[in-house]
């Protein structure tokens, strides 16, 4: 008996006896993925550490998943070998950069914008209409009829915008999950 025959019928004696996922090198490869590489925690890069609404955060994890497939393993395909992986990655690679260069960019600006005319509300206490801060209370129309017109105007668009960008979303995000079967490495 040599030591090539002695070290296989070994093998087959520790494989029956300690199952597969109790092996050394398995118990490794978990306790890795527990701690140091967390393959199944998904954490959108563009949401901060606070409070987000419930749709928008799935929103944000289905694109931020799209997202790391793009950067990370969607390079290891081999897309140009017929018609229907090149527009499968046509698409993959429209949705991806639908969502960083023209989404995230068009929310950033539409919320500073609005966060900036809390500045160009007038003043409650000041009776010739100081374009300030509001202090808290809403402006009735008879206090200030220009104000009201002024807001009614402002508030439209952004409205209109958001509306838009919302109804825009939908349809990405049916998008994604149509072309949710090439995420595949």
């Amino acid at each position: 008996m040599n030591l090539a025959n002695w070290l296989e019928k070994l093998d087959d004696l520790y494989c029956s006896i300690i199952p597969y996922d109790y092996r050394p090198r398995q118990l490794w490869y978990r306790f890795t993925c527990r701690f140091w590489h967390r393959y199944n925690l998904v954490k959108p890069r563009n949401l901060s550490s606070t409070w987000c609404d419930r749709d928008f955060l799935m929103a944000s994890a289905m694109f931020e998943i799209l997202s790391q497939y793009m950067e990370k393993e969607a390079n290891q395909i081999e897309w140009d070998s017929d018609d229907e992986h090149r527009a499968a990655y046509a698409k993959l690679g429209g949705l991806y950069w639908w969502w960083n260069q023209v989404y995230l960019k068009q929310d950033k600006i539409v919320e500073e914008i609005r966060a900036g005319l809390d500045y160009c509300w007038p003043k409650t206490d000041n009776p010739k209409g100081y374009w300030g801060k509001n202090l808290g209370r809403e402006i009735t129309k008879e206090e200030y009829p220009l104000y009201r017109q002024w807001k009614d105007l402002v508030d439209r668009p952004f409205f209109t915008l958001a509306n838009n960008l919302d109804e825009i979303l939908e349809d990405k995000l049916k998008e994604v999950l149509e072309v949710r079967g090439r995420l595949w490495s």
